[in-house]
């Protein structure tokens, strides 16, 4: 079995506690059409590293 991801509209990014929270948005397709087409999300703090760079934690 086989599953395709589509990204939703996004990310979406709020201000919590001084802290950068971004939640993406994603449904899943599987290769067996039995299964239903599922929605999922991940979320996390958006932060520097020591490098400067943009790291997505938690």
């Amino acid at each position: 079995m086989t599953a395709e991801w589509f990204r939703e509209p996004g990310p979406e990014i709020v201000l919590i506690d001084g802290e950068y929270h971004a939640t993406s948005a994603f449904r899943i397709r599987f290769s067996d059409d039995a299964l239903p087409i599922l929605t999922v999300s991940y979320t996390g703090v958006l932060t520097r590293d020591a490098a400067g760079a943009i790291a997505f934690t938690r």
